[in-house]
């Protein structure tokens, strides 16, 4: 898609794709909307935060401000950065090696019942999100929380419930109007298709659900914590400090450890119960994480994508290697980290909410 933009716009397609694919893996934990990753990561925090205060609710929402700012202002850098630095670079130049437009195939059309079924998938949508809405609006609403909250709303503290239950009345709509889901007794078999393509993820679940369960079991990650926490106290480094050493950690990290929920398993264990005796928010931690897990995305070639934009970007340019993608994704990689790191010291030290309800102080 983003070689196509770029074509069309008489650019370079290399450049496109390129820019494509550092905008999705540098910038993976920034996002207007929700993501199945916060709410991984959430239940993951959540579960760490538990060893310490049993009471203690993170909800997928509760780095949401933050997220959609930083998507916005991510977007921002990255436009900047490519348009006076990367974009004047010679070898980005539109030529001959790029080949004809035409070759790509012929554009992408929708059917009339594909426009049908788009149609009215758009208005389940609106509607969906109206009732939703107006029962949290309600005033005695079984969807708020104790005292009527908002916050800790079934909608706020459950959303990946709501989420699959919109995308599962949305996807079977569309499927009955185009012929894709005949009936409903095929939607098992079709789920089962989707369910085969994330079973890694689950064993992965498995593996981790174990995993903390021994840390909670053999109290070696409150061990761990405290002693931690101990040793930072000790150097009396601000929170700050110790949250932006936190980035930088996880950056680096995240050069071998590419899965995100993974890394997050084995560290939050350790992380999180370490800045809550340090009197530093859960979520401040899971902030942290957040970027770090994100910057370096774009400059590992242990990441399967890396291998897969290379491979793009060899379409277009035959004699193209891993220097070529590097030397495209380390400087927006080092940009993003300093000016990511730099609007989450500013949202520090503002105080403002990472989400609903949640200080980070």
């Amino acid at each position: 898609m983003g070689a196509l933009a770029f074509r069309a716009a008489g650019r370079s397609p290399v450049l496109g794709v390129m820019v494509a694919y550092v905008a999705v893996s540098a910038g993976f934990n920034a996002s207007p909307l929700v993501t199945p990753s916060d709410a991984i990561r959430s239940s993951l925090t959540a579960a760490a935060a538990k060893t310490v205060d049993p009471g203690y609710v993170v909800t997928p929402v509760a780095t949401y401000f933050f997220s959609a700012v930083s998507s916005v202002f991510l977007a921002g850098i990255i436009t900047l950065v490519v348009e006076l630095v990367l974009a004047k670079r010679p070898e980005y130049a539109p030529s001959e090696e790029d080949g004809d437009p035409a070759a790509d195939g012929p554009a992408i059309r929708l059917t009339a019942v594909e426009r049908r079924a788009m149609k009215l998938t758009a208005g389940v949508l609106e509607l969906f999100v109206a009732v939703v809405a107006v029962l949290l609006v309600v005033p005695g609403s079984p969807l708020l929380g104790a005292g009527g909250s908002l916050v800790q709303s079934a909608v706020v503290v459950n959303i990946s419930v709501f989420i699959a239950l919109l995308f599962a009345i949305l996807g079977f709509g569309y499927g009955r109007v185009t012929g894709t889901i005949p009936s409903l007794s095929a939607v098992p078999a079709i789920m089962a298709g989707g369910v085969a393509k994330i079973a890694p993820v689950i064993v992965l679940f498995f593996a981790v659900s174990q995993f903390l369960a021994y840390f909670t079991w053999t109290g070696i990650g409150s061990v761990v914590a405290v002693g931690g926490a101990d040793l930072l106290r000790s150097l009396n480094a601000p929170h700050l400090v110790v949250l932006l050493a936190t980035v930088l950690a996880v950056a680096l990290l995240n050069m071998l450890v590419t899965s995100g929920s993974a890394m997050w398993a084995i560290l939050a264990p350790i992380v999180v119960p370490m800045m809550m005796y340090l009197q530093v928010r859960p979520e401040a931690a899971m902030g942290a994480f957040m970027i770090g897990d994100s910057v370096t995305n774009a400059v590992t070639p242990m990441s399967p994508y890396f291998v897969l934009a290379l491979g793009f970007v060899q379409q277009y340019r035959k004699n193209a290697g891993i220097g070529t993608l590097m030397s495209f994704t380390v400087p927006i990689a080092v940009v993003f980290l300093i000016a990511w790191s730099a609007l989450f010291a500013i949202w520090y030290g503002l105080g403002i909410p990472l989400g609903p309800g949640v200080s980070l102080r």
